[in-house]
C-alpha cells in the first residue's frame, strides 16, 4: 500500500512542477534564474522519491501542506487571478495570517510587502485585507470572526 501512496504523491508533485514551470517568469530577474517556489517543488518531489519509505505521517503531511501553498500561488497566476507571482504570494501570505487570526499582522505584512512605487496607507492596507478576509469567508475558507 505504501508504494501506491508514494506513486500517488509523486504524480501530484509532478503536476505541481509542471504548473510551476508554466508560471515561471519569462525573464529571469537580476537575482533569480528560478523562483524559490519552483526549486521547492523540485525539492519536495526529490524528498518523496528518495525518502518516502522513511517518512512518517507528519513528514508526509508537511510536504502536502507546502505543496498546496505553492499550488495555490501558481494557480492564481495561471488562471489570471493575479498578474504576478509576487502578488499571488502576497495574497497567500495574507490568507495564511488571517487563518491564524493574525489580522493586524496581515495588514502590516500587506503594507510592507506590496510591490508598488509608494507604500499604501494603513487605511488602504486594512481595506485590502478586509476584502481578502471577506472573500475567504464567502469562499468558505475562513469562518466569520
Amino acid at each position: 500500500m505504501g508504494s501506491n501512496k508514494k506513486v500517488w504523491m509523486m504524480e501530484k508533485l509532478e503536476r505541481l512542477i509542471k504548473m510551476s514551470r508554466s508560471t515561471e517568469p519569462d525573464k529571469p530577474t537580476d537575482r533569480e534564474l528560478f523562483t524559490e517556489a519552483n526549486i521547492k517543488a523540485h525539492d519536495l518531489h526529490r524528498a518523496v522519491d528518495e525518502g518516502y519509505e522513511n517518512m512518517n505521517a507528519a513528514d508526509i503531511r508537511d510536504i502536502m501542506i507546502e505543496a498546496n501553498k505553492i499550488w495555490r500561488v501558481r494557480k492564481m497566476v495561471w488562471t489570471g487571478e493575479k498578474d504576478t507571482l509576487h502578488d499571488a504570494t502576497l495574497q497567500e501570505e495574507v490568507e495564511g495570517l488571517l487563518k491564524q487570526h493574525l489580522k493586524i499582522n496581515a495588514i502590516k505584512h500587506y503594507r510592507n510587502t506590496l510591490n508598488t512605487t509608494s507604500k499604501p496607507s494603513l487605511r488602504e492596507s486594512k481595506q485590502a485585507v478586509d476584502k481578502i478576509q471577506q472573500d475567504m469567508i464567502t469562499a468558505g475558507t475562513l469562518r466569520p470572526s
